[in-house]
C-alpha cells in the first residue's frame, strides 16, 4: 500500500512538472492553462491529504499542510480569478495582464513543496517506526507553588503591556490606531523592555488551562486558567495589534487539548467532529479579531474578511514579479533580521530586513501604512535560494514526522504535546501559509522559551 502509494506521488509530480514546463512556456496552446493549472494543484494537494500514515487522524502534519494549502491556494485562486474583490493590492499595484498566469505560476510552486514534504516525512515515518522505543508515559504534576509562581509571571507579563501601552497614550490610543502600521512600528521602538517582557510571559498562558485539564482539576481551577489564556489573547491583540501572536494561546490550547483527547491513539467519528469544532474556534477567533482590528462601524463585508486570507498576491510577487524586476537572490539574509535588531542597539551594525519588509518596500516604495504583506515559506526560499531552497521541504518533512511518530509512542505525553501542537502550528499554519520562516524567527522564540520556562516552575516545591 505505502510503495503504491509513493509510486503515485512520484508519477503525479512528474506529470505535474511537465505540464508546466510546457504550459509556462506555451500558455496559449492550452484550451483553459489557467483553470486547469489550478485543478491540477489541487489534485495534487487531495493525493498528499490522503499519505497512508502509520500515525493516522487529522493532525497528521502531511494531511494538515496538504487541506490548508488546497483551500489557500487552488481554491483561493479559482476564487479569486471570478471575485477580483478578494484581493487586498495586487491588482492595484500590478498590470493585470498577466493576473491568471501569475497566480497560476504562484500556486504550482506553492503547491509542489507538497510532495516533495511528503518524501521526506515517508522517510522520516519509515526511521521512526523501525526504531525500537520504550512505552513512555509522562507523569505531570504541578504543585501549588508552581502555579503561583507562573500566574505571578503572567501578572508581570500583564503588567508591563499595561505600562506600555500607557507608554504610548493608553490602550484607548492603541485601539484607535490600530489600522495605522506606521504607528505601530514606531509603537514598538518605545519602551521595548515592557513590550518583549510582556510577549515573552504572555504568549502561551494557555498551557496553565491545559495543566489543569490534564490533571483533571476542579472545575473552577479550569475555568479560570481557560478565562486567564483568553484575557492574555485579548491583551496581546489591544497591545500589539497582532493577530497572529494573539490568536495563538487559542491554537495552542485548542488543538492540544484535541491530542489530549486521543491518548490511546484510536481513530473516530467523535474525534473528527472535535477536529471540525476545533477548526470553527479558530476560525472564529480570527476573524473576530480581524473584524476588532479593522475598527468596524458595525457593517459586515464576508468579502474583505475573506481577503484577510489571501495569501496570493505577495506569493505571485516573489515567484514572479520581484526576480521580473531584475532583483537577486537574497541567499538566506533575511533570516538573521530578528538577531541583529538587538545587535543594533548594542553595535554599530546596519540593520537587516526580514523578507516580508524587504516585500514591503519593493510593493509598496515606503508607503508604511499599505499593509504587511508577509511572506509564505515556499516563496522566502524561493527568493533567498533559487529552486534550490525547495531541498529544504524533504527535511521538514523528515523532521516532523519523527517528531509525530515519537509522540505517539510516548502515547501522547503532556509536554511532548505541546512543543509537538508548538511545531505544527509555526510550520503548517504560520510559516507556510502567513509570514516564513524570517518574519516568525521571534516569534518561535517568545513561544518556546516561556514554554520551557514554565515546564519547570509548575513543578517548584518549597
Amino acid at each position: 500500500m505505502r510503495s503504491l502509494y509513493f509510486l503515485s506521488v512520484v508519477a503525479v509530480t512528474v506529470f505535474y512538472l511537465v505540464y508546466h514546463m510546457l504550459a509556462f512556456s506555451n500558455w496559449e496552446y492550452f484550451s483553459s492553462p489557467y483553470v486547469e493549472s489550478l485543478l491540477f494543484s489541487a489534485l495534487v494537494c487531495i493525493v498528499a491529504a490522503l499519505y497512508p500514515s502509520y500515525v493516522p487522524g487529522p493532525l497528521s502534519p502531511p494531511r494538515n499542510l496538504a487541506i490548508l494549502l488546497l483551500v489557500f491556494f487552488p481554491i483561493f485562486s479559482l476564487a479569486y480569478i471570478s471575485t477580483p474583490d478578494l484581493g487586498k493590492w495586487y491588482l492595484r499595484y500590478y498590470s493585470s495582464t498577466d493576473f491568471e498566469k501569475n497566480l497560476a505560476v504562484a500556486t504550482f510552486y506553492t503547491v509542489i513543496s507538497l510532495p516533495l514534504f511528503v518524501i521526506g516525512y515517508g522517510i522520516g515515518e519509515q526511521s521512526a517506526a523501525t526504531r525500537s522505543r520504550a512505552h513512555e508515559t509522562e507523569v505531570f504534576r504541578t504543585t501549588g507553588l508552581g502555579f503561583f509562581l507562573v500566574l505571578l509571571v503572567i501578572a508581570i507579563g500583564f503588567v508591563g503591556m499595561v505600562i506600555y501601552a500607557g507608554s504610548i497614550g493608553g490602550i484607548g490610543v492603541v485601539i484607535s490606531e490600530m489600522q495605522s502600521i506606521s504607528n505601530r512600528i514606531a509603537w514598538r521602538e518605545i519602551s521595548s523592555r515592557w513590550y518583549y517582557a510582556g510577549m515573552v510571559l504572555m504568549t502561551a498562558p494557555a498551557v496553565l488551562a491545559l495543566a489543569a485539564i490534564y490533571q483533571k482539576k476542579s472545575l473552577t481551577h479550569i475555568v479560570a486558567t481557560a478565562a486567564l489564556m483568553i484575557f492574555a489573547s485579548a491583551i496581546l491583540i489591544i497591545t500589539q495589534a497582532s493577530r497572529e501572536k494573539a490568536i495563538f494561546p487559542l491554537i495552542l490550547f485548542a488543538v492540544a487539548l484535541f491530542v489530549f483527547r486521543r491518548k490511546d491513539g484510536r481513530s473516530s467519528y467523535g474525534m473528527y467532529i472535535a477536529a471540525i469544532i476545533v477548526m470553527f474556534i479558530l476560525v472564529s477567533a480570527f476573524v473576530a479579531q480581524s473584524f476588532l482590528r479593522s475598527g468596524s462601524d458595525g457593517t459586515f463585508d464576508i468579502t474583505d474578511i475573506l481577503s484577510d486570507f489571501n495569501r496570493l498576491d505577495v506569493t505571485a510577487v516573489m515567484f514572479v514579479d520581484y526576480f521580473t524586476a531584475g532583483n537577486d537572490l537574497l541567499f538566506g539574509l533575511p533570516l538573521l533580521a530578528y538577531p541583529n535588531q538587538f545587535m543594533v542597539k548594542l553595535f554599530e551594525f546596519e540593520p537587516i530586513y526580514n523578507t516580508s519588509a524587504l516585500l514591503h518596500r519593493f510593493i509598496f516604495l515606503g508607503d508604511l501604512n499599505a499593509g504587511n504583506p508577509g511572506s509564505p515559506l515556499a516563496g522566502e526560499l524561493y527568493m533567498n535560494f533559487g529552486l534550490a531552497g525547495f531541498l529544504l521541504f524533504p527535511i521538514f518533512g523528515f523532521v516532523l514526522a519523527r517528531m509525530y511518530v515519537n509522540l505517539h509512542k510516548s502515547n501522547y505525553a503532556f509536554w511532548n504535546t505541546i512543543f509537538f501542537v508548538v511545531t505544527l502550528y509555526f510550520f503548517v499554519f504560520k510559516m507556510c501559509i502567513y509570514t516564513g520562516l524570517s518574519e516568525s524567527i521571534l516569534m518561535m522564540a517568545l513561544v518556546y522559551l516561556p514554554l520551557i520556562l514554565w515546564k519547570y516552575m509548575l513543578r517548584v516545591r518549597a
